[in-house]
């Protein structure tokens, strides 16, 4: 019979036996435990060492904020765009930043993009001559978030268009600026084509338009330059193409953008389901001026569009 006592502490054999494992292995599990320590302590102070020397260089580049136009740039955007789109800064070792990033999410509700001081600053991008490139740089360093997936996601799509379009060329355009040499195709019934890149007011068209020609539709006007030009008085965006008269010779002249698709070479055969590229260009495909009429023609009716 086995007595109360016994019974608590169990078999006296099998606690020796553990208790001698333990004795024998305790070097072994503490070298265990202080390598596990040490790991973790390195990976920590590793972990807030490289973000120690980050915010370093953060503060030292946001510093240039007052002398440099680029950086003041990135800083002006980042300010516009809501905290709740923007990338956490909590994590394993910041719960005070994943509050805060709760508390951000929640704000999202009735906190809106500055859409109108984005794209002011866009234009100041442009007219002062700035990098984009620069701009994009600086915010991914101060931020670590990439400008343009940022900018995706706080605009809408026409308005991210026009973004790009302003700080690359000036242009209010909602649609992607035409980069290259591309035949432009008209796609709206009677496209005026202008001499210089603005809708003339009524006051204007009394003396002299600058008007030279209507385009019917699904004829190809010319090849762009890849250069567009914002009028801004009257909202329109025109496209710079070199267009053809009956001689043959090649001007410059303006269209809106708005009433023109933009083919390359494979994408103008199948317009015109052919692959003879040079027959296109020598058919009635290719609308030609009248040569006199691009000087501007005197008291121009102008209807059209455009």
């Amino acid at each position: 019979m086995v007595n109360k006592e016994q019974h608590n502490i169990g078999n006296p054999l099998i606690a020796a036996t553990a208790a001698k494992v333990i004795s024998e292995n305790s070097p072994m599990v503490m070298k265990g435990v202080k390598t596990g320590s040490m790991v973790i302590a390195g990976a920590g102070l590793i972990y807030f060492g490289r973000k120690y020397l980050k915010k370093l260089a953060q503060n030292k580049l946001l510093k240039q904020a007052g002398t440099n136009p680029e950086v003041r740039a990135a800083v002006d955007i980042y300010r516009a765009i809501p905290e709740g789109l923007k990338k956490g800064q909590g994590g394993l070792f910041n719960p005070i930043g994943l509050a805060k990033d709760a508390v951000n999410q929640v704000k999202r509700i009735w906190q809106r993009t500055d859409t109108d001081r984005i794209l002011n600053i866009a234009k100041s991008i442009h007219s002062q001559n700035l990098d984009i490139d620069k701009v994009y740089r600086y915010f991914y360093k101060l931020y670590d978030e990439q400008l343009y997936l940022l900018l995706n996601t706080a605009l809408e799509s026409n308005d991210l268009a026009r973004f790009n379009n302003y700080a690359s060329s000036g242009s209010a355009s909602t649609s992607p600026k035409v980069i290259s040499q591309k035949y432009a195709v008209v796609k709206v019934n009677n496209l005026n084509v202008r001499k210089t890149p603005e809708n003339m007011s009524w006051k204007q068209i009394l003396t002299k338009s600058n008007k030279i020609g209507t385009v019917p539709f699904g004829k190809i006007l010319g090849l762009t330059t890849g250069r567009e030009v914002y009028d801004e008085e009257n909202k329109v965006v025109f496209v710079e193409v070199h267009v053809w008269d009956t001689k043959y010779k090649i001007h410059t002249a303006y269209a809106w953008k708005g009433g023109l698709k933009f083919l390359t070479v494979p994408q103008l055969q199948k317009e015109f389901k052919t692959n003879d590229y040079s027959a296109i260009l020598r058919s009635k495909n290719l609308y030609r001026f009248d040569p006199d009429s691009l000087n501007g023609i005197d008291n121009q009716y102008e209807g059209g569009i455009g």
